[in-house]
């Protein structure tokens, strides 16, 4: 199944996050032409486009997420092996399936291109393409979901009328791992600029 089921656990009233977070995109380009010479099939254009993605919380594969599924392997007793059911007494081992929670970020990019068509059989073209995002965690779930007391007419609630996430009860993240996510423990990605340069030559026959 999906790795972000949550079907198989069997609470999941602490569960904050149960998919991947959605994603909000604005991104426009331009292509100006330097040289259109249809009879001799010359042409040369320069492409120039921009990009912003607006990430929000959720759940997601990040550039941790075989060392965390790796440390979630129930066949080798790791740190972070899940369990399928808090409310029982004895953990009931559940693999880790890697992705994690993430925090709000922004990613944007700038790409740069000059290409080249001489004739009808040579094409050639130099991209440039630039990448940053902003700094945020990749482990950021939640302890659980405190629920209001019996008797005030919400359902589910909880018997005791505290403002804690109560251990061993429905309250309880199965997800929430604190070697991952707790407070001061969390990872973070940071320093996140790419730049890629692309050469390309094509010959037609």
């Amino acid at each position: 199944g999906s790795q972000y089921d949550v079907t198989d656990f069997a609470t999941s009233t602490g569960i904050t996050n149960k998919g991947p977070g959605q994603v909000a995109t604005l991104a426009f380009g331009l292509e100006l032409f330097a040289l259109d010479d249809k009879t001799a099939l010359n042409r040369i254009s320069i492409d120039l486009g921009a990009k912003a993605e607006a990430h929000f919380e959720g759940r997601e594969y990040t550039e941790m997420w075989e060392v965390f599924e790796y440390a979630g392997d129930t066949r080798g007793g790791g740190p972070l092996i899940l369990d399928r059911d808090v409310i029982a007494p004895d953990q009931q081992a559940y693999p880790h399936p890697g992705i994690s929670n993430i925090e709000n970020y922004l990613e944007t990019s700038a790409r740069a291109a000059i290409r080249a068509e001489l004739g009808a059989h040579a094409r050639f073209g130099l991209t440039v393409d630039l990448s940053w995002r902003t700094d945020h965690a990749i482990t950021f779930a939640d302890a659980g979901v405190d629920l209001p007391t019996c008797g005030t007419g919400s359902s589910p609630c909880e018997t005791d009328s505290n403002p804690l996430v109560t251990p061993n009860t429905s309250e309880v993240n199965p997800l929430y791992v604190p070697g991952l996510d707790l407070v001061g423990r969390r990872y973070h990605s940071e320093n996140n600029f790419g730049l890629v340069i692309g050469v390309e030559a094509q010959a037609l026959f």
